[in-house]
């Protein structure tokens, strides 16, 4: 049973804080959470903490696989759009979807334009990915603070191999913490061998960055 009082439980959006993220517990809290935050988010949090972290891995993303053939990128657990925003910003022929759990992120995030103001996303789908992922298909996956306390884990993580296409890439930011004392053990399901002759490892999503477990750049 929750006993903590939050500040989006009292009301006291303009309070809301990096505590309050790491104190959900369940999908529901994120949506509540994110409910009231949404409004002041890109103020309150992105630029009074002068969070750098969502255009740390879009530069990443840009200048790692600048020569890879990437179209199509599903940004996971998107929020308000920063991912998104920096990613268009740096490469404009990017079609980039984004995914998260709370309606009133999406929207805000509805509202972001490129430089031809153009919308930045393609597509925003309001879904709770620990109870599954679309079907649908991806060059590369990217996300940078979802995967951390009170948010996603380890099976989810698992679970968007489903998302890109066989080859495709992960740049993904994990929170060290988050995964210290949990094993992830990342794994895909062979073709059948009367459809595709192709090796297992050719079917891995590949990561890149430092806590990458597999080709790692």
């Amino acid at each position: 049973m929750h006993t903590q009082r939050n500040a989006y439980q009292s009301g006291r959006a303009n309070n809301l804080d990096l505590n309050d993220a790491y104190a959900v517990k369940t999908p529901q809290d994120s949506r509540k959470l994110y409910a009231a935050w949404a409004e002041t988010y890109d103020e309150t949090f992105i630029k009074a903490n002068d969070y750098v972290y969502p255009r740390t891995i879009a530069t990443y993303f840009h200048e790692r696989l600048a020569t890879e053939q990437i179209v199509s990128i599903a940004d996971i657990g998107c929020g308000t759009g920063a991912v998104g925003s920096y990613l268009a910003s740096l490469n404009h022929n990017l079609k980039i979807d984004g995914f998260d759990i709370s309606p009133e992120m999406l929207s805000r995030a509805a509202q972001l334009k490129r430089i031809d103001q153009s919308p930045v996303y393609r597509d925003l789908v309001e879904v709770d990915l620990t109870a599954g992922v679309p079907q649908r298909s991806y060059d590369a996956i990217i996300s940078a603070g979802t995967f951390t306390h009170g948010h996603l884990g380890c099976d989810t993580l698992v679970s968007l191999f489903d998302l890109v296409h066989p080859g495709g890439w992960f740049v993904v930011g994990i929170n060290a913490e988050h995964f210290r004392h949990r094993v992830l053990r990342l794994r895909c399901k062979p073709p059948p061998i009367q459809k595709s002759s192709r090796s297992l490892n050719s079917l891995r999503p590949r990561f890149t960055g430092q806590t990458a477990p597999t080709q790692a750049i």
